[in-house]
């Protein structure tokens, strides 16, 4: 009996510190992931543990881009910290969210330079 295997979306990983020194580091990859996706991009964040707002701009990027891809971006286990920052922006909705919950305390870069710990403090806006 043969059948069709479902495609495996294709999986960039974020690397612990998201910024824009960072992104340039896995920017190639990602663009790669997008055009052989077929359906869905899964953005894998076990490992995000601070981020900055370019860092957050440039992944609020890959998934416009992947939208006009017709590609969905799943961020699969993302920090809490990350999505309030992205709510509070009003983009969260360019996401989906796997899983939803996450309690693992994340570190956030704010403009000034001055560190603050997400889940106390909330995120920097």
């Amino acid at each position: 009996m043969t059948g069709s295997r479902p495609a495996l979306s294709p999986r960039v990983v974020l690397p612990e510190d998201l910024s824009v020194t960072s992104w340039r580091r896995c920017a190639d990859s990602a663009s790669v992931a997008v055009e052989s996706a077929q359906t869905s991009l899964v953005v894998e964040c076990s490992e995000l543990r601070t981020f900055d707002e370019h860092g957050v701009a440039m992944l609020v990027g890959l998934a416009h881009y992947s939208a006009r891809q017709q590609v969905r971006v799943v961020l699969a286990n993302p920090p809490v910290g990350l999505r309030q920052h992205l709510e509070l922006a009003g983009l969260a909705w360019f996401f989906e969210w796997q899983p939803l919950v996450d309690d693992r305390p994340t570190v956030s870069t704010d403009p000034a330079g001055e560190r603050r710990l997400n889940d106390t403090e909330g995120p920097v806006a």
